[in-house]
């Protein structure tokens, strides 16, 4: 197994304080996800709430859930660039950056994805709405520009 310095990729001084806090979170798998919910007794559904296919966990909901796969495409389109949804070590290893402030780009609107999917999951639990992906997107792209 590659290991991997994610300090560089998760504490940038171009993204937001919470959503460098967030992506760390899911560099450790700390978030409290319906899986870990589940193994610890709290809850008894571990299903993914964005889709309902399939149990809820970091890979799951921040790579291989189909919402959180057309924000990372809507997000590729947008950056003109090819986002995974795995193999995300090789990848990231992998990339040649024009510049440290692309890759620093990079890393921002990623992490401020992470923050806004884990945002969307917690409203869709607590307020049963979930925002249109391009609607994500919107939101990622605004707060970057902020």
């Amino acid at each position: 197994m590659v290991k991997v310095n994610w300090t560089k990729f998760v504490w940038i001084k171009d993204a937001l304080p919470k959503h460098c806090f967030i992506g760390w979170l899911v560099m450790h798998g700390r978030l409290l996800t319906r899986d870990r919910l589940k193994r610890m007794g709290i809850t008894m559904d571990d299903t993914c709430i964005l889709c309902d296919s399939a149990p809820e966990s970091h890979a799951h909901l921040f790579f291989a859930c189909i919402f959180s796969q057309k924000c990372l495409q809507l997000l590729s389109q947008t950056l003109g660039c090819h986002l995974p949804t795995v193999g995300w070590t090789a990848w990231w290893l992998s990339q040649s950056f024009r510049s440290q402030v692309q890759k620093r780009s990079v890393a921002a609107h990623l992490l401020s994805l992470i923050h806004a999917i884990w945002w969307c999951r917690n409203r869709c639990r607590l307020e049963g709405y979930l925002p249109r992906p391009e609607t994500v997107l919107a939101h990622v792209v605004h707060g970057i520009k902020l």
